[in-house]
């Protein structure tokens, strides 16, 4: 299979202006109580016109492909036995996904010890978890660890999953490389939500189907997205995960 263009991840597919910097989270915490409201994503006005969002709809459309030369390969999930990229399972070498293929043998990453802590430091652990995630199941086609903390209302969540579920049943698969979450500014809302704003670094990556060439998507930096994360008793669940538009921020007068 070769490569072939397709939308940045991540972003509408018309293209939408990338958003502004993540201001500072004191001044804008307030903005993100407006996201329950509003609801969604870029990504869920994407496919506004396609199919119903259900436990197994897809969303988000994958970005460009190759540009004939390999793309790096993603980073290595934590959670692996070893820097080798060796599986803990034993089931063979782990190869990491390339023009070649999906990830094989590729190890999940590692739940972190606050996933099923009742706290501030609980559910900003889970959000930056959701995301190592996303790159595991892109990666690998795996999206069974993505599912178990994604909440059933969460559009934006049930999207994502679905579209690695649709990629991968049709034969494709990405490479994909780390998202880094940055500044995260969480409230308790009293109700065991907790919800606010934070800054992410998408990886870049390149989608591989059986057509033509592209270049890769370069992952977009400093990115403002909202989130809403509830403790269902035993363990956090991402109830929402929202890109955040230029008006919803505020400009740093410092």
């Amino acid at each position: 299979m070769t490569p072939v263009a397709t939308e940045t991840d991540l972003t509408t597919d018309d293209g939408a202006a990338r958003v502004r910097r993540l201001p500072l989270m004191g001044v804008v915490l307030a903005g993100a109580l407006l996201l329950s409201a509003c609801g969604g994503s870029p990504e869920e006005g994407a496919e506004a016109g396609s199919e119903e969002p259900s436990a197994s709809s897809s969303s988000e459309e994958t970005g460009d492909g190759g540009s004939g030369e390999e793309s790096a390969s993603p980073d290595e999930p934590s959670g692996t036995s070893g820097n080798d990229g060796s599986s803990e399972e034993g089931s063979g070498e782990s190869v990491p996904a390339s023009s070649e293929g999906p990830a094989e043998n590729w190890s999940e990453p590692a739940a972190p010890a606050q996933l099923t802590e009742n706290s501030e430091e609980g559910a900003e652990a889970t959000l930056k978890y959701w995301w190592e995630l996303d790159a595991y199941a892109r990666n690998t086609g795996d999206t069974d660890p993505l599912k178990a903390i994604s909440g059933d209302d969460c559009t934006f969540c049930i999207n994502r999953v679905n579209r690695v579920i649709k990629t991968y049943d049709e034969g494709d698969w990405w490479t994909q490389e780390s998202h880094k979450v940055g500044r995260v500014g969480l409230t308790n809302q009293g109700d065991g939500t907790f919800k606010g704003l934070f800054e992410i670094d998408e990886g870049s990556f390149t989608a591989y189907y059986d057509t033509a060439e592209a270049e890769p998507v370069e992952g977009e930096e400093g990115q403002s997205w909202g989130a809403l994360l509830k403790y269902d008793g035993e363990h956090w669940v991402v109830r929402d995960l929202s890109s955040l538009p230029d008006d919803s921020n505020t400009e740093d007068d410092s």
